[in-house]
């Protein structure tokens, strides 16, 4: 029995780390609203202005997680309050 009990401890010694989490590049409407803490309306209107980029796959409107820093960065560099 002793060498059934050393393969369960080398087994779990030899395990695996989890793999990596991999961050989004691109998220929802909803997300973008809570991110931002703006309401979905917002978020619509100000990718219709052109200040928040989005792409178009089939139906749906994703931001770039990219898009989204960009916009508060713009929006604390000008000061501007919407």
């Amino acid at each position: 029995m002793s060498h059934g009990r050393q393969r369960n401890q080398i087994n779990k010694c030899e395990s695996s780390p989890p793999p990596p989490t991999i961050q989004p590049l691109l998220v929802s409407v909803d997300e973008a609203a809570t991110a931002l803490r703006l309401g979905r309306t917002k978020i619509y209107s100000l990718m219709k202005a052109g200040a928040l980029s989005y792409v178009k796959i089939g139906k749906r409107r994703l931001i770039p997680v990219s898009g989204l820093k960009t916009l508060v960065d713009h929006l604390s560099d000008s000061g501007v309050n919407e």
